[in-house]
């Protein structure tokens, strides 16, 4: 048997191992830095900005209101964005 021939194929082998296994923690943290990065998205983007905005949209309409009684702000609590304008609109 040939040592030099033996060394060089294992040294082949451990390289080529290496590299795929340094290929695979890489992907693995490239797609936990992706999972990462929707979750903070749909958290505080989609579902925080919305609500903020619906939030915002309802207490300038309310604001609006030429009554602002506490009827008229649960009735625009409890109704969607047309019902809302549509019930300011026949207000004025």
């Amino acid at each position: 048997m040939e040592w030099p021939k033996l060394i060089s194929t294992l040294i082949a082998t451990a390289t080529g191992g290496l590299i795929s296994i340094s290929a695979l923690l890489l992907k693995w943290r490239l797609d936990r830095h992706k999972e990462a990065a929707d979750w903070f998205f749909n958290r505080y983007v989609e579902e925080g900005l919305g609500a903020l905005i619906q939030f915002l949209d309802q207490w300038f309409i309310f604001a609006a209101l030429p009554s602002r009684s506490p009827a008229a702000a649960l009735a625009i609590r409890n109704s969607t964005r047309s019902q809302t304008l549509r019930f300011l609109a026949l207000t004025r």
